[in-house]
């Protein structure tokens, strides 16, 4: 019994010889990126490479407007979205959409009120035919503001490179914003801080 905790006592020792002698005393765990001590003080390696992205994998581009005329047997490719749906208690409202093909990443822009085959709104089991309606279309940054949340993580393991490279883009996010878009962001590491929530381009 004495010599096998002997034997696994050395070959605990000398693995762990061989990773500090062999990494210069970079010690990797199993959790997390690998750290060293600068300065007295535990830095993070940098990982330069990210993880390799899933088989088929493609990264949108930009959004476009897709064609001006479509045939009936393609609208099936493109998704309606709704949002910003409101009723007043006057019987008047609102609908906002869109319909958007997240195959080839493009919205459809021609779409008039003769496309329109009805509307009706739909509560539980009942539902009423809206009889009148204005049909307006808003194109080309013309939209409403919105209120936005970008959440950026700062935890040890996005490191001082990847922590920048969000950073960049958040900047660039905001340079194109709506005028009235309302900005909140959120930093967080072990602590979660919100940090600001405006509409002011210079205060973000």
């Amino acid at each position: 019994m004495k010599q096998i905790i002997l034997f696994l006592a050395l070959a605990i020792l000398a693995v762990s010889c061989s990773v500090i002698g062999g990494n210069k005393g970079v010690s990797f765990s199993k959790k997390g990126s690998p750290v060293y001590m600068k300065n007295g003080v535990k830095a993070e390696k940098v990982l330069t490479e990210d993880s390799k992205a899933p088989v088929n994998y493609i990264a949108l581009s930009k959004p476009t407007n897709g064609p001006t005329a479509i045939k009936a047997k393609d609208l099936g490719s493109y998704d309606l979205e709704s949002f910003q749906a409101n009723i007043s208690l006057d019987q008047n409202g609102s609908i906002s959409y869109t319909f958007f093909n997240p195959t080839t990443n493009e919205y459809f822009s021609n779409v008039t009120k003769k496309s329109i085959v009805g509307i009706k709104i739909i509560k539980d089991s009942m539902s009423c035919k809206v009889a009148n309606y204005k049909f307006t279309s808003q194109i080309n940054g013309k939209r409403e503001p919105m209120s936005v949340v970008f959440i950026l993580d700062h935890s040890g393991s996005m490191g001082d490179d990847r922590a920048n490279i969000v950073q960049i883009a958040l900047d660039s996010a905001i340079n194109y914003k709506h005028k009235d878009d309302e900005i909140t962001l959120i930093k967080f590491d072990h602590e979660t801080k919100k940090l600001i929530t405006s509409t002011n381009k210079k205060d973000l």
